[in-house]
């Protein structure tokens, strides 16, 4: 379940990103953002779905979730994402003949 509690009405206060870090295992990242008369805020982002089409990631607190193609991705960092899936039977990314 992607980030329980989350906030959903409160909008992005970006103005420019400052850094992105990668997604771990659970299909989360953060990113650093400029706000405009504030410090800087990091914003936790979840990818909560992934077809092989779109992947769709939302943030945490705020409401301005993105649906984007595969072919934006760099296909390495997509079947990273898909071998470190939440739940993934094999989590070394290496199958296992007598559990297939």
């Amino acid at each position: 379940m992607p980030f329980p509690g989350a906030n959903r009405h409160t909008r992005c206060p970006s103005r420019g990103t400052i850094k992105i870090s990668e997604f771990n295992s659970k299909w989360i990242r953060q990113i650093t953002v400029k706000v405009v008369g504030a410090a800087p805020e990091v914003i936790d982002q979840q990818i909560t779905y992934m077809d092989p089409y779109f992947i769709r990631i939302i943030p945490r607190r705020h409401g301005c979730g993105v649906r984007l193609p595969h072919v934006e991705w760099d296909p390495k960092l997509v079947r990273k994402l898909l071998i470190d899936a939440p739940g993934t039977p094999e989590p070394d990314g290496k199958c296992d003949p007598l559990n297939a």
